[in-house]
């Protein structure tokens, strides 16, 4: 948290003293990555330090291995968000146009990827068909 407060800190400190905008920005974004990245992190070790002393990590693991599978199975849609992300970063350092590429891959993985994930969600819900009512054998 503390490199969060100094990056924003030094952006606004930046931004009034030069006539750069884009080094303001990129502290600034910098500052609210690091904040977001501090707060996980903090809430994830407070949370490490509720678990109870019974629940080990083998038997954690031994919990995830009773889960049912294949609920989510793995998707194309990170790639997508990271070329957008490169789209992104080479429109604000090189071309500005390349910012509406970014933008609309950006969009288009997030809308591909919730479908995706929409679509399994429905099948693994779903009775398989020509079991419904079906008595299950021991």
């Amino acid at each position: 948290m503390g490199l969060s407060v100094f990056l924003l800190v030094t952006g606004i400190v930046y931004g009034v003293t030069s006539s750069e905008r884009q080094g303001t920005v990129h502290l600034i974004v910098s500052a609210v990555v690091f904040g977001y990245i501090g707060i996980v992190t903090r809430a994830a070790a407070r949370k490490a330090e509720e678990v109870p002393p019974e629940r080990t990590p083998s038997v954690v693991e031994e919990e995830v291995a009773e889960l049912p599978e294949g609920e989510i199975a793995p998707t194309i849609w990170p790639v997508g968000f990271a070329l957008a992300a490169i789209g992104l970063v080479l429109g604000v350092v090189i071309q500005h146009w390349l910012l509406i590429i970014g933008g609309a891959l950006f969009v288009a993985s997030g809308v591909g990827w919730f479908q995706d994930i929409r679509h399994q969600h429905q099948h693994a819900h779903q009775e398989p068909a020509g079991t419904a009512g079906e008595v299950p054998t021991p």
